[in-house]
Parts: C-alpha cells; sequence; structure tokens
C-alpha cells in the first residue's frame, strides 16, 4: 500500500502548506477546499484498494511485448531517431535548425525569467505537423521512464547514452525557465523506485531517503524561480493571486531565515495557488458547461481545436479569467479543476476512484509477473496523483502514450483480470 500512502500524505503535506501559508485567501473558502480534497483522498485510497483486491491472474500477461530486451532497444531506437523531431516542434524550430535551437535555450539558462516568457508567450508558427509530433510522442514520451525501469539491467553504454539523452532533456526545461522537468524527473525516480519493490520490503529508511529527494525537489524549484524572478529583495505584491496577498506580519515569516524567504515563497505559491483557484471554482459551478473528456489538459484541448470544436470558454480556467481576472498562462490550476472541465466539480471524486483503481490494479499486476506495460501504466499514474496539487502538465506531457498503453493494457490485462 505504500505508493498510494507516499501519495496521498505528499497531497496532505500541500494541503498543510496552504493552510498554513502567509496568504490571505481572499474568495476562497479554505475550509470547503480542506474538505473537498479531504474526499478526494478517500476516493483515491478507495480506488487503489479495490484494484488491489482483484483475483490473481492465472495467465501469463507477457505475451504482449515478451521479450523486453527486444522492446527496449526498439524505444532506445525509436528515441534516438526521432528525439529532435520532439524538441523542434516544441521549440517551434526547423528539425535541422540544432543550433538554433540550443541558442535559444540558452536564453533560457542565462535568463530564465526571459525564458519562461518565451516558452508561455511564443507564437511563432510550428515547423513539425502536429500528427507527426504526436505519431513519435506515443513511443517517446515513455523513454525516460522505460530508462530508469531497467537502469540496473542497461549495459555502460546504453547508460551513457541514456545520460545524454536526460541531460539535453533537463537542458530543455532549464532553458525554459521553470523547474518542471527536474522535478517530474526526481517523482519519476521514486515511482519506479517505489513500483519495483515488493510487498511488505519498505522500511523507514526509504521513507526516509524519498522525503529528503522530495524536499531537495521543492527547494530546487522554489530556487530556481527566485533566479527567475531575478533574485532581489522580496516585493511581497509580486506572490498576488488576484484577491490573495501576503500577509507580511504572519508569524511564518518570522520564523523562516530571511536568506530563504523568497524561496519559500515561491515554493508555497507553487504548492497553494492551486487550491486557491480551486476555492473561488466553486462559485462558477452553476455555470458548469462539460469539455466531453477533451478538457483535462492542453492536449486533448488542442485535439478538439484541430477538428474545428473550440472547447477553451467553456473550461474552469477561462471563467476564471473572465471572473476573477487569473491569467492562466501566468497562473496555474489545479488537476483537480482541470478534471472538472470534463467531469464537473463534483464528478472529479469518481474519476479519481476510477483512476486509482487502474493504478491499483496495474500495481498488482507488477507484483505478481513483472509486466513492462504496466509498470509504464504505474509510473505514470503515480505521477499524476502525486502532482494533482498542480497543474495538468505531466498528462499533457505522457497523454498519447498513455492513451495507446491503457488501450493495450484493456485489452490484453484488464478483461482477462475480472
Amino acid at each position: 500500500m505504500l505508493p498510494i500512502k507516499l501519495i496521498i500524505l505528499f497531497n496532505i503535506f500541500t494541503l498543510f502548506i496552504f493552510i498554513t501559508s502567509p496568504y490571505e485567501w481572499n474568495g476562497s473558502n479554505v475550509y470547503l477546499v480542506t474538505a473537498y480534497l479531504g474526499i478526494n483522498y478517500l476516493a483515491i485510497y478507495l480506488g487503489y484498494s479495490l484494484g488491489l483486491k482483484n483475483n490473481r491472474p492465472k495467465y501469463n500477461p507477457s505475451f504482449l511485448f515478451k521479450n523486453n530486451r527486444k522492446i527496449v532497444r526498439f524505444i532506445y531506437l525509436f528515441y534516438f531517431f526521432t528525439f529532435l523531431i520532439k524538441y523542434a516542434y516544441l521549440l517551434r524550430f526547423e528539425i535541422i535548425d540544432i543550433s538554433g535551437m540550443f541558442k535559444y535555450l540558452l536564453i533560457g539558462i542565462y535568463d530564465p525569467m526571459m525564458g519562461y516568457k518565451l516558452s508561455v508567450n511564443d507564437i511563432r508558427p510550428h515547423t513539425i505537423s502536429w500528427l507527426l509530433f504526436t505519431l513519435v510522442s506515443t513511443i517517446n514520451q515513455i523513454f525516460f521512464i522505460t530508462g530508469f525501469i531497467f537502469w540496473k539491467k542497461s549495459k555502460d553504454f546504453t547508460k551513457l547514452v541514456f545520460l545524454i539523452f536526460l541531460i539535453i532533456e533537463l537542458f530543455y526545461w532549464f532553458g525554459r525557465g521553470t523547474g518542471f522537468g527536474i522535478t517530474s524527473i526526481i517523482s519519476t525516480i521514486i515511482a519506479v523506485y517505489i513500483i519495483e519493490r515488493k510487498f511488505g520490503t519498505i522500511n523507514f529508511a526509504l521513507i526516509g531517503k524519498i522525503t529528503v529527494i522530495g524536499f531537495f525537489a521543492i527547494i530546487s524549484f522554489g530556487y530556481l524561480k527566485t533566479l527567475r524572478a531575478g533574485g532581489e529583495i522580496v516585493n511581497y505584491q509580486n506572490f498576488s493571486h488576484g484577491k490573495a496577498y501576503i500577509n507580511e506580519s504572519s508569524e511564518i515569516l518570522n520564523i523562516i531565515p530571511s536568506t530563504l524567504t523568497q524561496t519559500y515563497l515561491h515554493s508555497t505559491s507553487y504548492l497553494s495557488q492551486g487550491y486557491y483557484h480551486l476555492g473561488l471554482a466553486f462559485n462558477s459551478t452553476k455555470d458548469f458547461t462539460s469539455t466531453y473528456f477533451f478538457g483535462n489538459n492542453p492536449a486533448t484541448i488542442n485535439i478538439a481545436r484541430i477538428f474545428g470544436v473550440e472547447l477553451w470558454e467553456r473550461t474552469f480556467m477561462y471563467k476564471l479569467l473572465m471572473e476573477e481576472g487569473i491569467d492562466d498562462y501566468a497562473k496555474w490550476h489545479s488537476a483537480y479543476l482541470w478534471y472538472a472541465n470534463d467531469v464537473s466539480l463534483y464528478g472529479v471524486p469518481f474519476f479519481l476512484l476510477i483512476l486509482s483503481f487502474i493504478f491499483g490494479h496495474s500495481y498488482k499486476e507488477v507484483f505478481y509477473s513483472n509486466d513492462f506495460i504496466s509498470k509504464l501504466i504505474s509510473v505514470i499514474i503515480f505521477n499524476m496523483l502525486f502532482y494533482l496539487f498542480s497543474n495538468n502538465t505531466y498528462l499533457y506531457h505522457h497523454f498519447y502514450s498513455l492513451t495507446i498503453l491503457l488501450l493495450i493494457w484493456f485489452f490484453t490485462r484488464f478483461n482477462r483480470f475480472v
């Protein structure tokens, strides 16, 4: 049960940061948000528990992708020949303009604030077709997860290749002026480590290691955002979120060392603002209009747009922009609100119950059969649940792979399980 307990404990920690932060959360009912999140935590725990309680499989679920060595080799080769397509699409450069992409990212390395502005305000047209990007993404989005899963079994040359690609990936994220890349890499390492272990072998030493790594990730993220802000003297107005502002006389600010104040505020802002916006969204529930399962992340919204269906004005993000002036580029919303675009705020606990049921189901398959596809699904869903407090960026960057994996998993594993 450790994976789900760790996820829930971390989300409770983010809720604790929200409650104890020096913010005055004007317009958002903290008690309502706390109760709502508690219901979702119970739904997650229940769904995961039900997923674990199905009967042990009496078949070999590895008939597809049976030779893991060959499939891993294929993923590595595929990524080697297509990784430039990914970066060319995301950075809006020609695929052969490696020098241009490198120099473009260097801007964000030297000036994180400028790098972030370029990442959210880039109006240049894409040079790679969306269809080509989508096709290569179905494999490329699981490359790093695969590399971490098979790290111990990999030869030295394979490890070297993987590390080179990992450095390139981190360089990309730092060049975009955001710490999401390093935090998602760290959480993926944690997820792989936990999911690879057997039931009953977890100890307090492991919990300590995970806590240290998680703390380092949060501090690193906050420090990067401090650099992005220029590292100047703290300006409390820069941390405002609409009607919410920092209470400068808050006791917790007297406890935090002055040299860490800005890093603390950036970390707190990142962990908390999604909950604040969630509370504001309860005022918009009467105007709910479903996005029909195409509004849960930017990838699905973009798919609908390609087919001529504009769903953005149906989302809570758009409504909060109109009602509260919350800029969806400068601020972000929790994953709860993204899922609510499809099923409403009241439907989110049921959605998370199903998602965590799949998580428990796939994790059990890993335990019984060491199934590769189930490992991939478990790691992705672990991160989706881990980042519920934040936006749905993780799902956005793994959506195409997860869709294909779930289809394969359902028709070759799940329907034989129940």
